[in-house]
C-alpha cells in the first residue's frame, strides 16, 4: 500500500495518485501498521504466557486486546471502503467523478490492500469467536 502510486497526464496536467492524498487511506495504513505490530507483540505475549502457565486474568486481557485490535481494523477498513467506493464509482448527486478509470493500477493496488485488511479483521473476529466458544 505504501509503495503504490501512479502518475498520469490528463489534459496536459500531471496527476500523481498516492495513498497519502486521502485521509481515510492514511488512516487505513496507520491502523494496519498498528494491527500488525500489536499482533506481533500479542504473539510474543502468548508464547511466554503459555510457557509460564496461562491465567484467567491474562486470557481476559488477551481477549480485550483482540477486541480492540479488531475494532481498529474494521474502522480502518470502513473508512477506506467509503473513499474507495466513491473513487471507483463516483457520486453523481454530489457531482463527484469516478477517478479509478484514470488511475486504474493505483486503484487495483488499493483494492488489494483493503481486501487484505478485511482478511485481518475477519481473522481477529474468528479469534474472538473461538475465545468465547472455548471459555464456555
Amino acid at each position: 500500500m505504501a509503495t503504490s502510486s501512479q502518475t498520469v497526464v490528463l489534459f496536459g496536467f500531471t496527476i500523481k495518485a498516492h495513498y497519502t492524498d486521502s485521509s481515510s487511506m492514511r488512516f487505513l495504513f496507520v491502523s494496519d501498521a498498528i494491527v500488525s505490530a500489536s499482533s506481533l507483540l500479542s504473539l510474543i505475549f502468548v508464547y511466554y504466557s503459555r510457557r509460564s502457565g496461562s491465567s484467567p486474568k491474562n486470557n481476559f486481557y488477551l481477549f480485550l486486546h483482540d477486541m480492540v485490535i479488531m475494532l481498529l481494523a474494521i474502522s480502518g477498513c470502513a473508512a477506506a471502503t467509503a473513499t474507495g467506493y466513491v473513487s471507483r464509482y463516483g457520486e453523481e448527486k454530489m457531482g463527484w467523478m469516478a477517478v479509478c478509470n484514470r488511475v486504474r493500477i493505483f486503484c487495483n493496488h488499493m483494492t488489494i490492500a483493503m481486501a487484505l485488511s478485511y482478511l485481518a479483521f475477519f481473522s481477529y473476529f474468528a479469534l474472538t469467536v473461538m475465545h468465547v466458544w472455548r471459555s464456555q
